[in-house]
């Protein structure tokens, strides 16, 4: 992300708030954190992005075993039902017998905490959350 930063002429970070490409690179920094955390704990666990015909989407699926992470990066910095929506829809979809599904949501905001059984994770604590 920096890289792609650095190529957008972005030098701050309130050029970085104010960016249209802003949502797609607070996603890449998302998964590229949760990659590097897996690498560093020597997990191999498998990681997929999901869209569905309906245009049901999760930036990041991450397997493991039975249990299916959701994870939905969200550059917004303060909390709100709609970040929701997505996450939550998405857990009911991917449910089944055989598996549970958890929902993250990690957003650009500061603070923390637990809605509708969805966790909102500050991007700063999002290692401090994964498996």
């Amino acid at each position: 992300t920096g890289l792609v930063c650095w190529l957008l002429g972005i030098r701050s970070p309130e050029h970085l708030h104010a960016h249209p490409l802003r949502g797609p690179i607070f996603e890449t920094w998302v998964v590229s954190e949760v990659l590097k955390h897996q690498t560093n704990q020597g997990m191999r666990s498998g990681l997929s992005f999901y869209r569905d015909k309906d245009g049901v989407e999760a930036d990041l699926v991450i397997e493991l075993g039975r249990e299916l992470i959701v994870i939905e990066a969200k550059a917004a910095q303060t909390a709100s039902a709609r970040l929701f929506a997505g996450a939550d829809r998405l857990r009911g979809l991917l449910a089944t017998e055989d598996n549970t599904v958890t929902s993250r949501v990690v957003y650009g905001g500061a603070e923390s905490q637990i809605r509708s059984k969805i966790s909102l994770v500050a991007w700063n604590r999002l290692h401090e959350d994964l498996p």
